[in-house]
């Protein structure tokens, strides 16, 4: 072999290495690029996903918020009625206890009245009851007077 012989073999070496080196490197890139292209779109859909996710979170939470209102809404609106309720009834309780207080009141008042006129009539008894045991009395005494005389 000579020396132009080997310089033919380096070469063809050199170039089929140069050729596969160039192919490898193509390869390289294309599955790069290919690498590169594929996880821009995944990172676009997970972000896409993501941004669902964040959408829909934040509506449920706007939702469970307005419910979340509605309900004290409704609770704090029932316990007003409820105390209104307790309020009316004991006004009108209170207004059934004057009425009962002021008729036994009106009734003892009555009562006390008759008293009075039943006191007032037992006086005029018991006066006359007196006036006549006096009366007795004195004749009594007059007789034993009489009779002592």
């Amino acid at each position: 072999m000579d020396f132009l012989d080997l310089i033919k073999l380096i070469s063809a070496i050199g170039g089929v290495s140069a050729i596969i080196t160039a192919g490898t490197v193509y390869y390289s890139r294309k599955s790069i690029d290919k690498a590169v292209e594929f996880s821009k779109q995944q990172n676009e859909i997970i972000d896409n996903k993501t941004s669902l996710a964040i959408s829909d979170l934040k509506a449920a939470f706007n939702l469970n918020t307005q419910h979340t209102r509605e309900d004290y809404t409704r609770l704090v609106t029932h316990i007003d009625d409820r105390i209104d309720k307790i309020y009316t009834r004991m006004e009108n309780n209170t207004q059934e206890l004057k009425e009962y207080v002021a008729q036994e009141v009106s009734s003892l008042k009555a009562k006390d009245y008759e008293q009075d006129i039943k006191i007032e009539h037992t006086k005029d008894k018991l006066h006359g009851v007196t006036e006549e045991l006096l009366k007795f009395k004195l004749e009594a005494s007059e007789k034993y007077m009489k009779k002592g005389e």
